[in-house]
């Protein structure tokens, strides 16, 4: 009797060889450092765009922040006038711009200030009299009590 044959193909367990095991051992060995080394590599990329892009995104909210607000506060050198509007309040003015800024209340250090400018204001005001007018004022007055009445 004749058999008819049907060739296919069909998935079986086929055994390795020593050789072909070793060969996959170096190969996986390579593979597993090529890994190790790109995961390094993605970590310092990742790294270096997580920095650059924090970076952005810090400049980008400061500036969202200034068209929202469209201010800022940052440190002003002022000038406060003392005892005005009046006694005991203080006005302070922008250097910058020279705008009000408010009127606030003296504190006991603003009192303390404007009493020792006051006194050393009044020491550097006080007039000397130049030298030989004392004489001339005190020979004057002589020269009035000798004066008959």
């Amino acid at each position: 009797m004749l058999v008819k044959e049907e060739k296919f193909t069909r998935s079986l367990p086929v055994t390795f060889t020593e050789d072909q095991i070793r060969a996959f051992s170096a190969e996986l060995a390579n593979i597993t450092v090529d890994i190790t080394e790109l995961d390094e590599t993605r970590k310092r990329v990742n790294a270096d765009f997580s920095s650059q892009l924090k970076t952005k995104c810090g400049r980008r909210d400061v500036l969202a922040r200034h068209i929202t607000n469209k201010n800022e506060y940052q440190m002003v050198d002022c000038v406060a006038h003392m005892d005005t509007p009046e006694f005991g309040m203080k006005t302070i003015f922008r250097n910058d711009t020279g705008e009000q800024v408010g009127v606030e209340t003296m504190t006991m250090a603003d009192r303390s200030f404007v009493q020792q400018g006051t006194l050393a204001f009044e020491e550097s005001t006080t007039v000397a009299e130049p030298a030989g007018e004392e004489d001339t004022a005190a020979s004057e007055q002589d020269e009035d009590d000798s004066l008959p009445v």
